[in-house]
């Protein structure tokens, strides 16, 4: 299935980050993706490298327990052994694919077109790297996946998936874009794995956001579903297995 970006979400994106530690810019186009590589559509958050960094080597790309690694598309269903999630895209929806991903972390797209299921050392070198968008694109609504290395922030060694929430919150709340309500962290299952969570309401655009995230190694997991157009979280949780 092709995908296609939508503006006005990736307009949204750029305001909106988990942590602020990415080099990213959303853009989009298109490639044949093989089902060996990950992609996404999208709207999500684009922000400058945060100056909290620390000098850091990232683990090598073979350290598999604790490095992340590519998910793959096949047909319609995004997998990722690393994270443990796989998803199955609605109809209606569409993926973004190596060249919207590539310019959403500002590399050249031949770094994710070759690189099989490994990172390379180039990528493993970002402090955020995308791994998969999805979209609505009748509403909007979406799907990101990411992997964020707390090794690059200052004390982010010790942060739990609480410290995390925490600091987005403060971040959400002090770029002042858009009126958020938020509630309180909870529990949630995805894929059979156990994510802190936390919902962001901007009613001010009519958007629902709920951040999960999951500590593994040195990385977080994190995952954004941005609802809008009436979309309930139960529709889009119901598709990961």
């Amino acid at each position: 299935m092709k995908k296609t970006l939508i503006p006005v979400l990736a307009a949204m994106l750029s305001s909106l980050v988990i942590l602020g530690g990415c080099n990213t810019t959303p853009a989009g186009s298109e490639s044949g993706q093989s089902s060996s590589t990950a992609s996404v559509s999208s709207q999500e958050a684009s922000a400058p490298q945060s100056e909290d960094t620390v000098d850091s080597q990232p683990e090598s790309a073979a350290d598999t327990k604790s490095t992340p690694t590519r998910g793959i598309w096949e047909d319609d269903t995004y997998t990722n052994d690393y994270a443990h999630i796989t998803f199955t895209m609605p109809d209606g929806w569409v993926y973004a694919n190596d060249d919207e991903i590539a310019a959403l972390m500002n590399v050249g797209a031949e770094m994710l077109r070759d690189s099989g299921l490994n990172f390379s050392d180039k990528l493993l070198e970002l402090q955020t790297i995308y791994d998969m968008m999805a979209q609505d694109k009748s509403t909007g609504s979406n799907v990101i996946i990411l992997f964020e290395n707390m090794n690059m922030l200052v004390g982010g060694s010790q942060y739990t998936e609480d410290d995390y929430l925490d600091a987005l919150k403060t971040q959400l709340t002090t770029a002042d874009v858009y009126d958020y309500k938020f509630g309180e962290p909870m529990d949630a299952t995805i894929s059979g794995e156990t994510y802190r969570c936390i919902e962001a309401e901007a009613a001010d655009i009519g958007a629902t956001q709920y951040y999960y995230v999951r500590r593994n190694g040195n990385y977080m997991i994190g995952m954004i579903i941005s609802l809008f157009g009436g979309t309930e979280i139960d529709d889009i949780t119901s598709n990961f297995s």
